[in-house]
């Protein structure tokens, strides 16, 4: 099932990340110049034109540059392109660094663009453990997206010498404020873990379930 999922978004995005014309170097002074302003002076100097948003994705990608300006201008393509259907940035998703991915996810939610539950679905297998807890931050925003989570929720990637990474109790804890009938075997399988915080976790959410099936006695009996 997962596996068409990822093919379907795979095949959304994948005109989405049509490769950005490379800029020289010599043309990015005033953006680099721009960068190093207060956030304020950035968003009233920077403009979203096609050049500005190509010279910004450059210093996004090139590695000789300090973090401190790569990262600028990630959050100042986030910015410029909010209303953007088809954001210039989306190229950074096919970056091979952990904050690259990371700035973008960050960039995408701090302007609310909707484009950001894609690409947080593309990332929440990504080997970088901070990327997937960025990713699942997003997915958490929409409830739409609680299959995914379960999913990443069991999966051995989040654990590591048998003990949850930080993202488990997170999920769990988002899992806990409106959990469903259905998910019951979800909830009995963490109470069965050995690590006390995951099986505390997941009996507050079979407390919530055990509550909700003696008001909807008829839903209960259904199996998902």
């Amino acid at each position: 099932m997962m596996i068409k999922v990822a093919l379907s978004i795979l095949a959304l995005t994948s005109s989405l990340w049509a490769a950005v014309p490379a800029t020289s170097k010599s043309s990015w002074d005033k953006e680099l110049e721009v960068l190093s302003l207060p956030l304020s002076n950035q968003k009233r100097l920077l403009k979203s034109d096609t050049g500005t948003l190509d010279r910004l994705v450059s210093i996004a990608q090139d590695t000789t540059l300090s973090l401190d300006l790569r990262w600028k201008s990630i959050m100042a393509l986030g910015f410029l392109e909010s209303r953007s259907v088809m954001p210039n940035y989306l190229v950074l998703a096919q970056s091979k660094e952990w904050f690259v991915k990371n700035g973008l996810l960050i960039a995408m939610d701090e302007n609310a663009h909707p484009q950001r539950f894609v690409i947080a679905k593309k990332f929440v297998k990504d080997p970088s453990l901070i990327v997937r807890s960025s990713a699942f931050d997003i997915l958490m925003q929409e409830s739409g997206h609680r299959d995914i989570l379960w999913e990443e929720l069991f999966s051995t990637q989040n654990v590591k010498k048998n003990r949850s990474l930080w993202v488990r109790p997170k999920i769990i804890k988002y899992m806990n404020q409106n959990p469903k009938l259905h998910e019951r075997a979800f909830f009995e399988k963490l109470s069965q873990e050995k690590e006390p915080e995951i099986v505390g976790l997941a009996n507050k959410g079979l407390q919530k379930i055990n509550a909700l099936s003696t008001q909807n006695p008829t839903q209960s009996s259904k199996t998902f």
